[in-house]
Formats: C-alpha cells, sequence, structure tokens
C-alpha cells in the first residue's frame, strides 16, 4: 500500500511540476498513435500492423521511470477516441495493455539490472530478449477485452499475433533509436569532419540500396542479392560508425521499406502481405545487427581501455625510469663526502687497526655506487639511452682486468675462483666496460649463491665466431619452474636473507648488455643444490678499417695538466667541497672553495688556478652555465666536471659547455688526481 502511495505522490508531482514533460510526451504519443492508427483503418492492413507507439513508450518507460504511464494511456486512448470507431470498453483495455505492457517491461529489465547504455553486449541481450517477451502483454490485455465486450472481429489467434509481431518490430526499431540518440544536444555527438564525410557517403549508399530493395521489382528476379545488399550497407555502419549511427541506419530502413510497399508497391502482394513480410525481414536484420554492434562496441571500448592502460603503464613506467635516475644521482651526492671523508681519514691514521675498519667502509661505499651504477643502467637501458663504445680488447685483458673486481669477495667468503684462458689469445671488437661489467655480474652471481668454501669456474674459449664466456658454480642451483624468470628485474632466487640480498638486477643487465653486442646468454643447472652454468655468447666482429685499436686519450691531453697546483673546487654541498679541499692540501695542492657560480667567477679572477673542480647541479648558475663564462675569462686552465649526473648525454653537454673532463660522484682520491695529471682514462 505505501508503495502505490509513494507512486501516485511522484504521479501528482510530475504532473504539477513538470507540466510541460508531462503535456508533450502525452501529446507525442498521442500524435503518432493517430497516425499510425489512421494508415491501419484506411489502407486495412491486417494482420500487418506498422505500430511505434510500443517502442515508444518502453522507452518513455526506461527514461522517465513507471510514472509515464499515465501519458502513454491518455495519448493512445485520446488516439483512439478519435480514430477508432470500437467501445470505450475495448478503447480502455487497449490502451491500458500497452500502459502495462511498458510497466511490465522496465519491471523485467530493472530485475536484469539493465543499463541504459545498449552499447554494452549484456544491456543489449537483456533487451532483446525481453522485447521477444513482454510484447506479449498489451496483446493478450486488448484481445481479451475485445472479446469481453464482443467487439472482436477475427480469430483471437490473429489477433494476439498481429499486435505481438508489431510490437517486437516496434521495439527493435524505436527502442534503440533513441536510447541511442537521448540526450538530443549537439556536444554530445560531435564529429570531426572526416566522420561526417563517411556518414553522408554512407546513408547515400542506404538509401540506394533501399531503394533497390523495397522501391524496385528486381528482388523478384535477382532475389538473393536481397541478403547481400542492405546488410552489407550495415556492416558499414555497425562497423565504422558509432552504434547512434547503426539505430539510424536501422530506423531509415525501417522507414523507407514501409513507404516503399505502400507507395511503389513493388510486388504482386497485397500490402499487408508486403508490410507483414518486411516486419519479419527488418526486424529479424534489426536485431542481429544491434546484437553484432554491440559485439563491436565492446570489443572497441576493450581496446580503447586496453590503449589507455598501456598509456598509463608506459608513463608510469618512463616515471619509474626518471625516477630510478634522479635517486641515483642524489644518493651519489652524499656518497662523495663519505668517500672523501673516509680517504682522509686513512690519509692521517697509523693504527692498522681502524686502517682496515676505513678499507671495509670504502669497500662497501665502492659497492653501494657500483649498485647505483646498475639503476641508472636499468633506467637508460629502458629507454634505450646505453651507446656501446667499441674497441679492440683481448679476451685475456678483459677478464684479467674484471678479475680483481670479485677476487676480495671470492677469498673472504672461502670460495676458490678458476680461471680457464684459451691458450691462443684472440681480440673482440667489444665495449670493454660493458664486457667487463658481464663477467663481474656472473661471477658475483656465482658468488652470491654458492655455499661458504664453494667452487666457481670462468671459462674462456673460442668457438666458430663467437667469444664463449662460461661461469660455472656449485651453488644453490635453479628450479626448472624459475630459469624463465632468471633474467627479470628485480627477482631473486633465494629466500634466505644472505640470497635475497642485492637489487635483484645483475643478471638482467647482463643479458641486455649481451643483447646490445649482438650475443645471446644461457643458463643451465640440474635442480635445486646441484648448482648452475651461465654460457655468453659475443659474435666476434671485423672492427671498421678506420678503426685504430689504441686506447682512448684523455679528454684533456692537450693540456699541461703535468703542472696543476692550484686548484679551485665548486660545489654548493659546503661539506662535499670542505672535505675535498683538506684532501687535496694532503696531496700538495693549493686549494680553495667556492660554493656558487658566481663566487667562482670571482675567486679565479683573482686566484687564478690552474684548475677547477666544478658541480653542475647548483641552484644559481647551473655548471654549464659557470663553464661558459669561466672560459669567456682571460683564462685557459682545466675545468673538470664532477657531478652525480653521468650519462653519456650529460658528459656530451659537459664538453660542449667547456669541460675537460666528466667525473661522475662519487669518485676517490686517485681518480680525481689522475685526471688532474691528464693520466686518466675516459670510459663509457
Amino acid at each position: 500500500m505505501s508503495y502505490i502511495n509513494d507512486h501516485l505522490k511522484d504521479l501528482r508531482r510530475f504532473i504539477a511540476q513538470d507540466t510541460f514533460t508531462f503535456t508533450l510526451t502525452t501529446l507525442l504519443f498521442f500524435l503518432i498513435a493517430v497516425i499510425f492508427l489512421y494508415l491501419y483503418f484506411a489502407l486495412e492492413t491486417s494482420p500487418a500492423l506498422i505500430w511505434p507507439p510500443v517502442g515508444l513508450a518502453l522507452a518513455m518507460m526506461i527514461l522517465g521511470g513507471y510514472r509515464m504511464w499515465l501519458p502513454i494511456f491518455l495519448g493512445l486512448f485520446a488516439a483512439m477516441l478519435i480514430v477508432s470507431s470500437g467501445s470505450l470498453f475495448t478503447m480502455f483495455a487497449i490502451s491500458a495493455g500497452y500502459a502495462l505492457q511498458a510497466i511490465g517491461g522496465l519491471y523485467v529489465l530493472r530485475q536484469f539490472n539493465f543499463e541504459n547504455d545498449l552499447g554494452k553486449l549484456r544491456n543489449m541481450l537483456i533487451f532483446v530478449c525481453v522485447a521477444l517477451g513482454v510484447t506479449c502483454i498489451a496483446p493478450l490485455v486488448s484481445t481479451a477485452g475485445q472479446m469481453l465486450a464482443g467487439t472482436l472481429s477475427v480469430d483471437p489467434s490473429l489477433s494476439l499475433f498481429r499486435a505481438w509481431g508489431a510490437g517486437i518490430f516496434s521495439m527493435f526499431i524505436v527502442t534503440p533509436l533513441i536510447l541511442f540518440w537521448y540526450p538530443f544536444n549537439k556536444g554530445r555527438f560531435a564529429e570531426d569532419a572526416f566522420h561526417k564525410f563517411e556518414i553522408a557517403i554512407a546513408t547515400l549508399f542506404l538509401l540506394a540500396a533501399n531503394h533497390f530493395v523495397f522501391w524496385t521489382t528486381l528482388p523478384q528476379y535477382i532475389g538473393i542479392v536481397v541478403i547481400f545488399v542492405l546488410p552489407a550497407v550495415l556492416i558499414w555502419f555497425a562497423l565504422r560508425l558509432h552504434p547512434r549511427w547503426l539505430a539510424f541506419a536501422v530506423t531509415l530502413t525501417a522507414i523507407q521499406s514501409v513507404a516503399g510497399a505502400i507507395y511503389a508497391s513493388p510486388s504482386n502482394n497485397p500490402l499487408n502481405e508486403q508490410l507483414l513480410a518486411i516486419e519479419i525481414y527488418v526486424g529479424l536484420v534489426a536485431a542481429i545487427f544491434y546484437v553484432f554492434v554491440a559485439v563491436v562496441e565492446e570489443r572497441r571500448s576493450a581496446f580503447a581501455r586496453l590503449s589507455e592502460a598501456y598509456e598509463i603503464t608506459r608513463a608510469s613506467e618512463k616515471s619509474k625510469n626518471e625516477f630510478i635516475a634522479i635517486l641515483a644521482h642524489e644518493l651519489r651526492n652524499p656518497l662523495a663526502p663519505v668517500i672523501s671523508s673516509l680517504e682522509l681519514l686513512r690519509s692521517q691514521e697509523n693504527d692498522p687497526q681502524k686502517n682496515e675498519m676505513i678499507e671495509s667502509t670504502l669497500e662497501h661505499t665502492v659497492m653501494m655506487r657500483r649498485l647505483l651504477d646498475d639503476l641508472l643502467d636499468i633506467a637508460r637501458l629502458e629507454q634505450s639511452k646505453i651507446v656501446l663504445h667499441r674497441e679492440t680488447a683481448s679476451i685475456k685483458k678483459l677478464v684479467h682486468q674484471a678479475l680483481p673486481s670479485v677476487n676480495e669477495k671470492a677469498k673472504s667468503i672461502g670460495h676458490t675462483v678458476q680461471v680457464s684462458l684459451p691458450e691462443e689469445d684472440f681480440d673482440l671488437y667489444v665495449d670493454p666496460v660493458r664486457i667487463k661489467q658481464i663477467i663481474i655480474n656472473l661471477l658475483n652471481n656465482a658468488l652470491k649463491y654458492t655455499k661458504v668454501g664453494g667452487k666457481i669456474q670462468l671459462f674462456c674459449i673460442k668457438e666458430g665466431n663467437e667469444a664463449v664466456i662460461r661461469v660455472t658454480d656449485t651453488g644453490i642451483g635453479i628450479a626448472p619452474e624459475k630459469i624463465t624468470h632468471i633474467f627479470e628485474p628485480f627477482k631473486q632466487l633465494g629466500s634466505s636473507s644472505r640470497y635475497s640480498s642485492g637489487l635483484g638486477i645483475g643478471l638482467f643487465l647482463t643479458r641486455k648488455l649481451t643483447e646490445l653486442h649482438g650475443g645471446r646468454i644461457q643458463v643451465e643447472s640440474l635442480g635445486a643444490t646441484r648448482g648452475s652454468t651461465f654460457t655468453v655468447h659475443i659474435p666476434i666482429i671485423v672492427p671498421p678499417h678506420t678503426h685504430i685499436a689504441t686506447e682512448q686519450v684523455p679528454i684533456a691531453a692537450d693540456k699541461t695538466s703535468t703542472n696543476v697546483q692550484k686548484i679551485l673546487i665548486v660545489d654548493d654541498n659546503k661539506t662535499a667541497a670542505d672535505i675535498l679541499c683538506k684532501l687535496l692540501s694532503l696531496h700538495k695542492y693549493e686549494a680553495k672553495v667556492a660554493y656558487s657560480g658566481k663566487e667562482a667567477i670571482a675567486i679565479a679572477s683573482s686566484f687564478v688556478p690552474d684548475a677547477i673542480l666544478l658541480d653542475i647541479g647548483m641552484p644559481d648558475m647551473d655548471g654549464y652555465a659557470t663553464a661558459k663564462a669561466l672560459r669567456a675569462l682571460p683564462w685557459s686552465g682545466l675545468i673538470i666536471a664532477l657531478s652525480g649526473y653521468g650519462q653519456p648525454s650529460d658528459k656530451s653537454q659537459s664538453k660542449e659547455a667547456g669541460f675537460d673532463d666528466h667525473l661522475v660522484k662519487p669518485v676517490g682520491i686517485e681518480e680525481i688526481v689522475a685526471a688532474l695529471s691528464g693520466k686518466r682514462r675516459t670510459s663509457s
């Protein structure tokens, strides 16, 4: 009872507060009912019935709710009073039947959680099934009413199926058109110029196809063409255009087909038979193509969501790489004074025990720097920014240069590292820094996953046109299911704290660097606790004829750098600058400090240093601007970048700004002295 009271209150508000909408919908339903009742009676189309009010009623009910039953009832009742000559009871029963049918349609749709978006396959399938089912309500009520009033002039089954077929046809044509196009505002349906042109062309083809099928006698002689002509054009609308344009095309087809039967009468059959055939054919085509377009639209929406997710993922990946690069840079800066402080303590300390602690701390600090370098390499690999600096280098030399980086670690945990090199040395045309990184990563991985007292073997041989580097260990091995994930970044094999240490990027970098050289890497293991073998294949490439197989010369080789005595340190990090100044003073250099670019320019004019160690990331004037300003002075000493930025683009930019060398923080005093003396060998 309370539900009925609430509904009546809502109905009164609808009539009182929204009189315009109530009047408009009633009038619209009345006019459409009058027109098609007149056509039905004037043209005597029974048993065919073209009855758009059914589809309009369900659309009004979906959009306006249950309160729309009253405009539907009043509009149809008024139309029947004007056009029909039946009894008032019959008119009331028919009008009530169609209002009840609209109510039942909305109720069933809501029970299945129907949404107004027919572009979704689920909603479209629900709508089609409901349209087939609820359209029997009005025929049953109206037929029963006419039988009770004694005004039924045809067989009850004919009355029933006539109205039922008309209802299905109407729901398949009118309801989707309204739902796809509502609300009717231009901004919602804005099309670009190309789509407007395509819509116009498709509509012309549709008009031509409909004219051929429904206005000419040709289909009687080549009827098979009917199966293909109209569906071909509708497929165009379904695949290329928004579903609302398919609704437009289906409605246009329905109008053109009914008009063709009435005005052109292309068939010798009676008009009612032609209209009945049109109802069946166009209704079936509409149902099939609406389901088809829902599938297409759902795939299109899924692809759009996938594309959006891809763009979000790509942006996230880019942000992650940028964050890693910034993080590595920001962590390098505080490491610089740590290393300088440790080296300063080492030079002043005579206690062996304290020196051992200092050396251990330095070793761990250098290890941290390598981890930061690996993080930067990850970011650069993801952005395809790593460039190989190839030169000719012998395999024996590369191995001998790589081994010191792991020997101390191997001894500290009781491992034995055996190295087997070919009797006859051979050269590779590679980036030596990266090949050494590959060897070091493989050995470090073997050391990490091998228990104390284990055995690691390094083999280097030449097989055909390839150099083969193989590292075998007696470690924990790799389970078969984990082998496929072994080279993924940030993955850890072990579960213990020892085996899960590190970042899990060493093998990922190794694979990527190997592939950059055109090589490949393989891993083999007999299973858990049975060790593993990593094999790297590097193709032996003949270097270009223009390449001179010599070691790179220092950037500042043309300067009289061996006479450097006076040094100006420029860094906005006061602690780092002061400690480095003290450290250089212990190495017999005359050093001064400036904490900004402007201060450096002022001091350089009076101090006249032989070399300037210049930070790049400073707030007032960055290092590039400061270097250009210093080069504009009547001064020609060395300018060496001392920065946390160390990518190739950073080094190229520093060279263009007038720097003679580029050192990446944190850097040891030996490397600084080597740069000052002109003996440092540059690397990638």
